[in-house]
């Protein structure tokens, strides 16, 4: 289980990351869950894992087998990426 599953995400948890490492935080908790990614870098970069298995191409699926915490934790992400400028042009969630 990844810290991210763990606690509640803070902005000096996200202060100073890139745009991929930002990318990466954030869909972690789906692809913990299955998520099968349309975007190549995340399927090959979340492929590298033995924990990943993904069952399933449904976001809404996946989006409510997140704990409380992971839900918080990616809004607080996309939230952030957005007000920072960190977006990627890619958004998969």
């Amino acid at each position: 289980m990844s810290l991210y599953s763990q606690r509640r995400l803070t902005e000096d948890d996200l202060f100073g990351k890139s745009a991929w490492e930002l990318d990466v935080m954030r869909n972690e908790p789906f692809a913990r869950h299955g998520y099968r990614f349309k975007r190549a870098d995340l399927r090959n970069h979340f492929s590298q894992f033995s924990w990943y298995e993904p069952d399933t191409s449904s976001q809404s699926r996946v989006a409510q087998r997140l704990s409380p915490t992971e839900q918080y934790n990616a809004e607080v992400i996309r939230k952030y990426q957005q007000q920072s400028g960190t977006v990627s042009r890619h958004l998969e969630e």
